[in-house]
């Protein structure tokens, strides 16, 4: 079972549109306007996990910003699905799973992961090697070559590493063998970062 995200340390200052607009929380019936609320409410989502540095959102509909106690609102369930389904339209956002009750929030894109991950492994001269999951999720427990994790991948969980070394297989930058025991480990194979 997946721990919810922990807000209370996030420093973290909602837009005025939240602290100042009540109708902001109220799901709005015209398409270009709430086209616009949906981009605003998605920007807001992913700025907060990204302060928070939180990919997982295991009970998306409980995320505290949805509602604003000051001005006594609170953005109904429909809406908070619109949000969803918007960000999952602009692939910001996936489904944890089939209950579609958790999402998995790309606050940078997975296109920008796969950049990140494939700017370390060019520092690291990770060319022609080959490494485990477990060793570039878990660096320090393995001893390995990034053993502090860089602070441009701080935040990167293990299921969004995944699908940015999925989007690298697919260009030809590592190749992935999976686990032969079917568990969570599977091998990487650095092909060409240069």
């Amino acid at each position: 079972m997946m721990a919810t995200p922990t807000y209370a340390a996030v420093t973290f200052s909602p837009p005025k549109i939240w602290q100042t607009f009540p109708p902001f929380f109220t799901l709005q019936p015209t398409d270009s306007t709430r086209a616009t609320q949906l981009e605003e409410w998605g920007k807001l989502l992913l700025a907060h996990c990204s302060s928070a540095r939180v990919s997982t959102l295991p009970a998306y509909k409980s995320w505290p910003l949805w509602e604003n106690a000051a001005l006594h609102r609170s953005l109904p369930e429909e809406g908070r699905a619109a949000v969803a389904a918007h960000l999952i339209t602009t692939r910001r956002a996936a489904w944890l799973d089939d209950t579609r009750v958790g999402l998995r929030v790309y606050w940078k894109s997975v296109e920008e992961w796969a950049a990140l991950v494939v700017q370390e492994a060019r520092e690291h001269a990770f060319e022609g090697s080959t490494t485990t999951f477990l060793e570039l999720t878990e660096p320090a427990r393995h001893n390995y070559a990034w053993a502090v994790e860089p602070e441009r991948l701080r935040g990167l969980e293990p299921a969004v590493l995944k699908d940015a070394l999925q989007l690298l297989a697919r260009e030809g930058v590592v190749a992935i063998f999976e686990d032969p025991e079917g568990g969570s480990n599977f091998g990487v194979q650095w092909t060409k970062i240069s």
